[in-house]
This record gives C-alpha cells, structure tokens and sequence, in this order.
C-alpha cells in the first residue's frame, strides 16, 4: 500500500492573497515603467528647453544688428527718395543717387534659428512641453518664424522691383568699371563690386550719368523704393517685437527649468 499525503484543500482566502500578490508585483512593475517612462521624457523636455534657450540667445545677439542696419537702410532709402524726385538733376545729386542705389537700397535678412524648433516639430510638437505658458509662447514663435518666412519673400519681392526699375535710370556699368578702376588686383576689385562698403567719392561725380532724364521712368522708380521702403519698416517693425518676445521666452524658460 502506498501512502496517501493530504496537503488540504486551499480555500479561497489562499486564492485570493496570490493572485493578490500577483497583481500587486505586476502593477508595481508597471508603475515603476511608468515612472521611468516619465524621467526620460522629463529628461528629454528639459535637454529640448535648455538648446532653445541656446538658439534664443543666439537669435537675441542678433536682432539688434540686423535692426540697426535695416534703419540705415531705411533712412538711406528716404534720401534716394527725395533725391530722385529733386526738380534738377546736378553733378552731386546724381553721383549721391549712384551711391545710394548701389549700396544702401537694400536690407538684410534675420534668420531664425530653427535647430530645436525642427527636432520638436519631428518629435511630435509641443506635447512634450509640460508647463502650459511655455507650450503656447513656442507656439506663438513657431507662427512668428513662419510669418518671418513670408515677409522675407515680400521684401525680396519688392527689392527686386526696385532694381528692375532701376536699370531703366542707373548704367550699372558706370558703377562696376568706377569699382574696379580703385582696387589694386582684380580679387579686391570683385569683391568691392559685389559688396561696396565704401561711399563714392563726390570728386567724381563727372564720371556718373543717368541713362534718362524720363520723368515718367523716374517716378515709377520712386514709387518702387516707397513701396519697398514700406515693407522693409513693417519687417523691421516685427523684429523689434520679436526681440522683445526672445528676451521674455528666454526669462521664462529660464524661470520655469531652472536654466542659467
């Protein structure tokens, strides 16, 4: 005969306490995914926070350059202006007209820098950011970097028209072959060509003329520049607004991330 162990029945109090422990170790191991989850995220938002600040302030160095030369531009383009609509055309008018449309009808551009701002876009937006007022001051410079976009193409619209009216007064010639005669190798006499930073000397005004005196072609120059002109104070007027935005962003990401 073989012997028979009882172990006994296990009641429903002993059931009940291992699948208890069970689910207990199994919740536990999913809160702890959880909060592991929620560290790199954290991680992550706080790495993304600390390179915008990078690019703001690297943004913020730059503004105030890009202002200070558009307002020369702005004034520069208020003289030729005035001088193309002068009653006589003298020697030192039209060598000052010459200077001024070579070298001071134009702009320069800011470009923002978007090396966070694309990896969030990639990332999945703005769900990352956890703190709300953040979230919807990268949204809102998110539309001013779009916005930033489209008036850039409008005034590289309108400088366009500027020079396609202006080859109808200005012989571009005269100012290429007055350049080059200056420069003591051809390298330098390009580069003065293409990026004139030096004023033409009124002494030699004789050797500057319009292509013509037509006033019907002058004005439409004029209005050109104006229309130019009006762009350009519109995209300069937005950059001083985005620059103080950059200095808020900045003071807040900095607030909330506890960013040096």
């Amino acid at each position: 005969h073989h012997a028979h162990h009882d172990h006994g029945k296990k009641n429903w109090k002993t059931y009940f306490w291992e699948f208890f422990m069970l689910f207990l170790a199994v919740f536990c191991g999913f809160l702890a995914e959880i909060q592991v989850e929620h560290y790199i995220e954290h991680q992550r938002e706080r790495k993304y926070m600390q390179m915008y600040v990078e690019d703001l302030r690297a943004d913020s160095l730059r503004f105030g350059r890009v202002i200070e030369r558009n307002k020369q531009m702005l004034r520069n383009l208020d003289q030729l202006v005035s001088l193309v609509n002068s009653a006589v055309f003298t020697d030192s008018t039209i060598v000052r007209m010459y200077d001024l449309y070579s070298r001071g009808a134009g702009f320069v551009n800011f470009l923002y820098n978007k090396r966070t701002l694309s990896q969030l876009r990639a990332a999945g937006g703005y769900k990352l950011i956890r703190v709300k007022e953040v979230a919807d001051s990268l949204i809102a410079r998110d539309i001013d970097v779009d916005w930033n976009d489209w008036m850039r193409q409008r005034l590289h619209d309108n400088f366009n028209n500027v020079r396609d009216n202006g080859v109808e007064i200005f012989d571009e010639y005269q100012v290429y072959s007055h350049r080059k005669s200056l420069s003591a190798d051809i390298d330098s006499a390009i580069d003065s060509v293409m990026m004139p930073r030096n004023a033409i000397d009124p002494s030699d005004a004789k050797r500057f003329s319009l292509l013509t005196n037509d006033r019907l072609l002058i004005s439409k120059f004029s209005s050109s520049v104006i229309n130019f002109s009006k762009v350009l104070w519109r995209y300069n007027r937005d950059l001083i607004s985005y620059q103080r935005k950059c200095h808020s962003l900045i003071a807040l990401i900095s607030k909330e991330y506890a960013i040096e």
